[in-house]
């Protein structure tokens, strides 16, 4: 996982990240986030990245990318994230607008 966040959260320890989630951390300093944009594919692992995961070559790898906002509207975190094809699975429920 790879998350990117504004200059304003740099002082956000790994330690915080490894007691608890990123947004637990953002809603323990009054910020909410409300909107995500996700984006689920799948696609080969690169070198790097089998050997993180132990896969090998011709393994699928899940793949999500997501762009998360706060009730301001502001960008709070742009997310990409690398999964195990079998230890993961992605379940979506679709909401009528």
């Amino acid at each position: 996982m790879h998350n990117w966040l504004p200059p304003q959260f740099n002082d956000i320890s790994t330690e915080q990240l490894t007691k608890g989630s990123l947004y637990a951390v953002l809603r323990a300093r009054g910020i909410r986030p409300v909107v995500a944009h996700q984006s689920i594919g799948a696609r080969r692992p690169r070198g790097a990245e089998r050997k993180r995961l132990g896969l090998s070559p011709r393994d699928p790898l899940l793949t999500m990318t997501r762009r998360t906002y706060g009730a301001s509207g502001v960008a709070l975190e742009f997310g990409d994230h690398c999964y195990r094809f079998d230890h993961y699975a992605f379940d979506v429920t679709v909401h009528e607008r």
